[in-house]
Protein backbone atom coordinates (compact mmCIF):
# COMPACT_ATOMS: atom_id res chain seq x y z
CA UNK A 1 0.00 0.00 0.00
CA UNK A 2 1.65 3.18 -1.13
CA UNK A 3 1.08 5.85 1.44
CA UNK A 4 2.47 8.82 3.26
CA UNK A 5 1.45 9.85 6.76
CA UNK A 6 1.06 13.00 8.81
CA UNK A 7 0.39 15.63 6.20
CA UNK A 8 -0.12 18.35 8.78
CA UNK A 9 -0.65 22.03 9.28
CA UNK A 10 0.12 23.76 12.54
CA UNK A 11 -2.15 26.33 14.12
CA UNK A 12 -0.17 28.72 16.33
CA UNK A 13 1.28 28.58 18.83
CA UNK A 14 3.59 25.59 18.53
CA UNK A 15 4.03 21.98 20.97
CA UNK A 16 7.76 22.05 21.18
CA UNK A 17 10.02 21.59 24.15
CA UNK A 18 13.38 23.32 24.13
CA UNK A 19 16.43 23.44 26.35
CA UNK A 20 18.50 26.56 26.12
CA UNK A 21 16.56 27.58 23.03
CA UNK A 22 17.32 24.34 21.13
CA UNK A 23 14.43 22.31 19.66
CA UNK A 24 14.00 18.92 21.33
CA UNK A 25 10.67 17.30 20.51
CA UNK A 26 6.97 18.08 19.95
CA UNK A 27 4.50 17.87 22.80
CA UNK A 28 1.23 16.44 21.52
CA UNK A 29 -2.21 15.28 22.47
CA UNK A 30 -1.42 11.69 21.49
CA UNK A 31 -3.01 9.01 23.65
CA UNK A 32 -0.61 7.25 26.05
CA UNK A 33 1.60 4.60 24.46
CA UNK A 34 -0.30 1.79 26.17
CA UNK A 35 -3.57 3.04 24.67
CA UNK A 36 -2.35 2.81 21.10
CA UNK A 37 -2.83 -0.65 19.56
CA UNK A 38 0.17 -2.35 18.07
CA UNK A 39 -0.20 -3.00 14.38
CA UNK A 40 0.65 -6.39 12.99
CA UNK A 41 3.81 -6.51 10.94
CA UNK A 42 3.02 -6.44 7.25
CA UNK A 43 4.83 -8.84 4.94
CA UNK A 44 7.75 -7.33 3.08
CA UNK A 45 7.19 -6.58 -0.61
CA UNK A 46 8.93 -8.83 -3.10
CA UNK A 47 11.07 -7.52 -5.92
CA UNK A 48 10.23 -8.99 -9.34
CA UNK A 49 13.44 -11.04 -9.19
CA UNK A 50 12.61 -12.54 -5.80
CA UNK A 51 9.01 -13.20 -6.83
CA UNK A 52 10.21 -15.06 -9.93
CA UNK A 53 12.72 -17.13 -7.94
CA UNK A 54 10.02 -17.96 -5.37
CA UNK A 55 7.60 -19.04 -8.10
CA UNK A 56 10.27 -21.13 -9.87
CA UNK A 57 11.40 -22.87 -6.70
CA UNK A 58 14.94 -21.54 -6.99
CA UNK A 59 14.92 -18.96 -4.19
CA UNK A 60 17.96 -19.36 -1.94
CA UNK A 61 17.02 -18.49 1.64
CA UNK A 62 19.58 -18.47 4.45
CA UNK A 63 18.02 -18.73 7.92
CA UNK A 64 20.16 -17.72 10.89
CA UNK A 65 19.59 -18.50 14.57
CA UNK A 66 21.92 -15.90 16.06
CA UNK A 67 23.95 -16.42 19.20
CA UNK A 68 27.10 -14.89 20.65
CA UNK A 69 28.59 -18.35 21.30
CA UNK A 70 26.69 -20.70 18.99
CA UNK A 71 24.99 -19.87 15.71
CA UNK A 72 22.64 -22.12 13.73
CA UNK A 73 22.35 -21.94 9.94
CA UNK A 74 20.00 -23.50 7.40
CA UNK A 75 20.04 -22.90 3.64
CA UNK A 76 16.78 -23.46 1.79
CA UNK A 77 16.71 -23.77 -2.00
CA UNK A 78 13.09 -23.62 -2.99
CA UNK A 79 11.25 -26.10 -0.77
CA UNK A 80 14.40 -28.12 -0.04
CA UNK A 81 16.78 -27.74 2.89
CA UNK A 82 20.17 -27.87 1.18
CA UNK A 83 22.27 -27.93 4.35
CA UNK A 84 22.46 -26.95 7.99
CA UNK A 85 25.43 -25.98 10.12
CA UNK A 86 26.25 -25.07 13.69
CA UNK A 87 29.09 -22.62 14.31
CA UNK A 88 30.48 -22.66 17.85
CA UNK A 89 32.98 -20.28 19.44
CA UNK A 90 34.80 -20.77 22.72
CA UNK A 91 32.78 -19.42 25.65
CA UNK A 92 35.78 -17.88 27.39
CA UNK A 93 36.69 -15.68 24.45
CA UNK A 94 35.85 -11.98 24.35
CA UNK A 95 32.68 -10.98 22.54
CA UNK A 96 34.61 -9.45 19.64
CA UNK A 97 36.74 -12.55 19.14
CA UNK A 98 33.65 -14.78 19.19
CA UNK A 99 31.92 -12.59 16.62
CA UNK A 100 34.92 -12.66 14.34
CA UNK A 101 35.14 -16.46 14.65
CA UNK A 102 31.44 -16.89 13.83
CA UNK A 103 31.43 -14.48 10.90
CA UNK A 104 34.66 -15.93 9.47
CA UNK A 105 33.14 -19.42 9.49
CA UNK A 106 29.83 -18.13 8.12
CA UNK A 107 31.65 -16.44 5.26
CA UNK A 108 33.62 -19.61 4.58
CA UNK A 109 30.45 -21.74 4.51
CA UNK A 110 28.71 -19.33 2.11
CA UNK A 111 31.63 -19.24 -0.30
CA UNK A 112 30.14 -19.73 -3.77
CA UNK A 113 26.60 -20.06 -2.37
CA UNK A 114 25.23 -16.53 -2.33
CA UNK A 115 21.72 -16.46 -0.83
CA UNK A 116 18.91 -14.36 -2.26
CA UNK A 117 17.33 -13.67 1.14
CA UNK A 118 18.63 -13.84 4.70
CA UNK A 119 16.18 -14.36 7.59
CA UNK A 120 17.18 -13.63 11.19
CA UNK A 121 14.86 -13.93 14.17
CA UNK A 122 13.95 -10.79 16.05
CA UNK A 123 15.40 -10.38 19.53
CA UNK A 124 13.31 -12.06 22.23
CA UNK A 125 13.81 -11.96 26.01
CA UNK A 126 14.01 -15.59 27.07
CA UNK A 127 15.96 -15.18 30.29
CA UNK A 128 16.83 -11.56 31.03
CA UNK A 129 17.31 -8.11 29.57
CA UNK A 130 21.06 -8.75 29.48
CA UNK A 131 20.48 -11.82 27.31
CA UNK A 132 18.27 -9.79 24.98
CA UNK A 133 20.95 -7.07 24.75
CA UNK A 134 23.61 -9.64 23.90
CA UNK A 135 21.38 -11.19 21.23
CA UNK A 136 20.67 -7.76 19.79
CA UNK A 137 24.38 -6.97 19.53
CA UNK A 138 25.03 -10.30 17.84
CA UNK A 139 22.12 -9.84 15.46
CA UNK A 140 23.36 -6.38 14.48
CA UNK A 141 26.88 -7.66 13.92
CA UNK A 142 25.69 -10.48 11.66
CA UNK A 143 23.35 -8.24 9.68
CA UNK A 144 26.13 -5.72 9.07
CA UNK A 145 28.52 -8.49 7.99
CA UNK A 146 25.98 -9.97 5.56
CA UNK A 147 25.23 -6.54 4.09
CA UNK A 148 28.98 -5.95 3.69
CA UNK A 149 29.40 -9.24 1.81
CA UNK A 150 26.24 -8.91 -0.28
CA UNK A 151 25.31 -5.21 -0.62
CA UNK A 152 21.58 -4.65 -0.95
CA UNK A 153 20.60 -8.24 -0.09
CA UNK A 154 17.08 -8.66 1.32
CA UNK A 155 17.26 -9.28 5.07
CA UNK A 156 14.08 -10.33 6.87
CA UNK A 157 13.38 -9.85 10.59
CA UNK A 158 11.23 -12.79 11.66
CA UNK A 159 8.94 -12.42 14.67
CA UNK A 160 9.58 -15.15 17.32
CA UNK A 161 5.84 -15.86 17.44
CA UNK A 162 5.89 -16.52 13.68
CA UNK A 163 8.79 -18.93 14.16
CA UNK A 164 6.87 -20.90 16.78
CA UNK A 165 3.74 -20.77 14.66
CA UNK A 166 5.54 -22.16 11.62
CA UNK A 167 6.16 -25.44 13.45
CA UNK A 168 3.11 -25.31 15.75
CA UNK A 169 5.28 -24.91 18.84
CA UNK A 170 4.09 -23.66 22.21
CA UNK A 171 5.10 -20.43 23.89
CA UNK A 172 7.33 -22.09 26.51
CA UNK A 173 10.98 -22.09 25.47
CA UNK A 174 11.68 -25.70 26.41
CA UNK A 175 8.67 -27.03 24.51
CA UNK A 176 9.42 -24.82 21.52
CA UNK A 177 13.00 -26.08 21.30
CA UNK A 178 11.79 -29.68 21.53
CA UNK A 179 9.29 -29.03 18.74
CA UNK A 180 11.97 -27.41 16.56
CA UNK A 181 14.08 -30.56 16.93
CA UNK A 182 11.21 -32.89 16.07
CA UNK A 183 10.29 -30.94 12.95
CA UNK A 184 13.93 -30.76 11.82
CA UNK A 185 14.36 -34.51 12.26
CA UNK A 186 11.15 -35.14 10.31
CA UNK A 187 12.32 -32.95 7.41
CA UNK A 188 15.94 -34.12 7.30
CA UNK A 189 15.65 -37.70 8.53
CA UNK A 190 18.46 -37.12 11.04
CA UNK A 191 18.84 -35.29 14.32
CA UNK A 192 20.55 -31.91 14.32
CA UNK A 193 21.65 -29.51 17.03
CA UNK A 194 19.17 -27.17 18.75
CA UNK A 195 20.71 -24.23 16.91
CA UNK A 196 20.30 -25.84 13.49
CA UNK A 197 16.73 -26.89 14.34
CA UNK A 198 15.91 -23.32 15.38
CA UNK A 199 17.38 -22.04 12.09
CA UNK A 200 15.13 -24.44 10.18
CA UNK A 201 12.09 -23.11 12.07
CA UNK A 202 13.14 -19.54 11.23
CA UNK A 203 13.49 -20.53 7.59
CA UNK A 204 10.04 -22.11 7.51
CA UNK A 205 8.54 -18.93 9.01
CA UNK A 206 10.39 -16.77 6.48
CA UNK A 207 9.21 -18.91 3.58
CA UNK A 208 5.62 -18.62 4.80
CA UNK A 209 5.97 -14.82 4.95
CA UNK A 210 7.44 -14.70 1.45
CA UNK A 211 4.59 -16.83 0.08
CA UNK A 212 2.06 -14.54 1.74
CA UNK A 213 3.81 -11.53 0.23
CA UNK A 214 3.49 -13.12 -3.22
CA UNK A 215 -0.21 -13.82 -2.65
CA UNK A 216 -0.86 -10.25 -1.52
CA UNK A 217 1.02 -8.89 -4.51
CA UNK A 218 -1.15 -10.97 -6.83
CA UNK A 219 -4.34 -9.86 -5.10
CA UNK A 220 -3.32 -6.24 -4.43
CA UNK A 221 -5.32 -6.33 -1.21
CA UNK A 222 -4.64 -7.27 2.42
CA UNK A 223 -7.70 -7.86 4.62
CA UNK A 224 -5.59 -7.12 7.72
CA UNK A 225 -4.17 -3.80 6.47
CA UNK A 226 -5.58 -0.69 8.18
CA UNK A 227 -5.17 1.31 4.96
CA UNK A 228 -6.71 -0.95 2.30
CA UNK A 229 -10.11 0.05 0.86
CA UNK A 230 -13.15 -0.90 2.95
CA UNK A 231 -11.08 -2.13 5.93
CA UNK A 232 -11.58 -1.04 9.53
CA UNK A 233 -8.78 1.01 11.04
CA UNK A 234 -7.36 0.63 14.53
CA UNK A 235 -9.49 3.50 15.83
CA UNK A 236 -12.72 1.84 14.66
CA UNK A 237 -13.39 3.97 11.55
CA UNK A 238 -13.82 2.21 8.21
CA UNK A 239 -12.05 3.27 5.04
CA UNK A 240 -14.05 4.23 1.98
CA UNK A 241 -13.98 1.84 -0.98
CA UNK A 242 -11.63 4.23 -2.75
CA UNK A 243 -10.26 3.70 -6.26
CA UNK A 244 -7.62 6.45 -6.40
CA UNK A 245 -6.00 8.48 -3.64
CA UNK A 246 -7.63 8.53 -0.21
CA UNK A 247 -7.17 11.06 2.61
CA UNK A 248 -8.28 10.80 6.22
CA UNK A 249 -7.44 12.38 9.57
CA UNK A 250 -4.76 10.42 11.40
CA UNK A 251 -6.41 8.28 14.09
CA UNK A 252 -3.43 8.82 16.40
CA UNK A 253 -2.39 12.31 15.38
CA UNK A 254 0.62 14.09 16.83
CA UNK A 255 -1.24 17.40 16.51
CA UNK A 256 -4.94 18.05 17.16
CA UNK A 257 -7.11 21.17 16.99
CA UNK A 258 -8.29 20.54 20.57
CA UNK A 259 -4.86 20.80 22.22
CA UNK A 260 -5.17 23.23 25.17
CA UNK A 261 -3.01 26.33 25.47
CA UNK A 262 0.10 25.63 27.51
CA UNK A 263 3.40 27.36 28.19
CA UNK A 264 6.22 26.54 30.56
CA UNK A 265 9.43 28.46 31.19
CA UNK A 266 12.00 27.66 33.87
CA UNK A 267 14.39 30.63 33.76
CA UNK A 268 14.87 30.14 30.03
CA UNK A 269 16.52 26.75 30.59
CA UNK A 270 13.47 24.52 30.11
CA UNK A 271 10.94 26.10 27.74
CA UNK A 272 7.84 24.41 26.33
CA UNK A 273 4.61 25.44 24.67
CA UNK A 274 1.67 23.65 23.09
CA UNK A 275 0.73 23.50 19.44
CA UNK A 276 -2.50 22.81 17.62
CA UNK A 277 -2.78 21.35 14.17
CA UNK A 278 -4.13 18.68 11.86
CA UNK A 279 -2.45 15.44 10.81
CA UNK A 280 -3.71 13.49 7.83
CA UNK A 281 -2.77 10.29 6.04
CA UNK A 282 -2.66 10.11 2.24
CA UNK A 283 -3.02 6.67 0.65
CA UNK A 284 -1.45 6.77 -2.81
CA UNK A 285 -3.26 3.80 -4.30
CA UNK A 286 -5.86 1.18 -3.35
CA UNK A 287 -3.40 -1.58 -4.25
CA UNK A 288 -1.57 -2.92 -1.21
CA UNK A 289 1.46 -4.05 -3.23
CA UNK A 290 2.31 -0.81 -5.02
CA UNK A 291 5.00 1.71 -4.20
CA UNK A 292 5.25 5.17 -5.74
CA UNK A 293 8.17 4.03 -7.91
CA UNK A 294 5.99 1.34 -9.52
CA UNK A 295 3.01 3.57 -10.27
CA UNK A 296 2.18 5.02 -13.69
CA UNK A 297 2.93 8.68 -14.40
CA UNK A 298 -0.78 9.59 -14.36
CA UNK A 299 -1.20 7.88 -10.97
CA UNK A 300 1.81 9.73 -9.55
CA UNK A 301 0.37 13.00 -10.89
CA UNK A 302 -2.85 12.26 -8.96
CA UNK A 303 -0.82 11.82 -5.77
CA UNK A 304 0.98 15.12 -6.31
CA UNK A 305 -2.33 16.86 -7.01
CA UNK A 306 -3.66 15.47 -3.73
CA UNK A 307 -0.62 16.80 -1.87
CA UNK A 308 -1.20 20.22 -3.41
CA UNK A 309 -4.90 20.15 -2.47
CA UNK A 310 -4.03 19.25 1.13
CA UNK A 311 -1.39 21.97 1.27
CA UNK A 312 -3.95 24.54 0.11
CA UNK A 313 -6.69 23.28 2.43
CA UNK A 314 -4.53 23.04 5.54
CA UNK A 315 -2.74 26.28 4.84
Amino acid sequence: MSRTANVGAAVPPAPVQTIGGGLLFPLSARPPRAARPRTARRPARLTPELAEALANGTLRLLAVDQGSIRCGLALFIGERIAWTKRISATEGWSWGRRMRWITDHLRERLEGERPDVVAIEDVVVWRSAQTALSMGETRGWLMCAIEHWYPGIRQMAINPASVRGAVEAGARREKAIDRYGRVAEMLLGVKVSEDEAAAIAIGLAARAELRRSAQLAAAGYDPECYLCPGNSRSGGARNAAYAGTFVFDNDFATLTAATPEFTHDESGLLVAQSERGTCRVVCFSPRHDLTLARMAAAEIRAVIDTWAEQYTELG
